[in-house]
């Protein structure tokens, strides 16, 4: 148990755990990390997110490839919360997902995102730019709930997706 926490202060990860089966999380820094494969779990309430304890020293967030949803209330309420890169297997972000991140300012989009339900980002005052990380097409086939995402709607959104003018698929 000692020989555990050193390694852990050494390495200085401030905490990690499993989120689901085949996930992970880390947070180092303020950067919290998501990794391995499959789908995040929904979680009933904010307080039962297995990073409860520490979610006011989330800065930003990195949910890495292979992991393909953010779940339901995963991030709510991470009050320093203020910039979220999803890499490019995230097709889905459910309800509640980003609720009351009132730090938040920049959120990165795979070109993959096929859903983002509805509240996912409520009460996220300071969202300001959203970086879609795709083609026009992808953007195009994108669907994003209305109701409770306002702040995600009036937020400056940029396409990046490169060579679209090629893009004939």
């Amino acid at each position: 148990d000692c020989l555990t926490n050193a390694n852990i202060h050494y390495r200085g990860i401030m905490d990690s755990g499993s989120c689901g089966d085949n996930l992970r999380w880390e947070l180092y820094e303020g950067v919290m990390t998501i990794s391995g494969s499959g789908a995040m779990p929904d979680y009933e309430r904010p307080e039962l997110v297995p990073w409860a304890v520490v979610r006011s020293k989330i800065k930003s967030l990195v949910i890495g490839q292979k992991v393909t949803s953010v779940g339901q209330y995963a991030f709510a309420f991470c009050d320093n919360l203020t910039e979220v890169v999803l890499k490019d297997d995230v097709a889905y972000i459910a309800e509640f997902a980003f609720e009351g991140c009132k730090a938040l300012e920049r959120i990165q989009i795979p070109g993959r995102m096929k859903n983002i339900c509805n509240c996912a980002f409520w009460n996220c005052g300071s969202l300001k730019e959203v970086v879609f990380a795709g083609t026009r097409k992808e953007y195009e086939k994108l669907s994003v709930v209305e109701a409770g995402n306002e702040s995600l709607l009036d937020s400056a959104w940029t396409v990046t997706g490169f060579c679209e003018f090629l893009d004939n698929s």
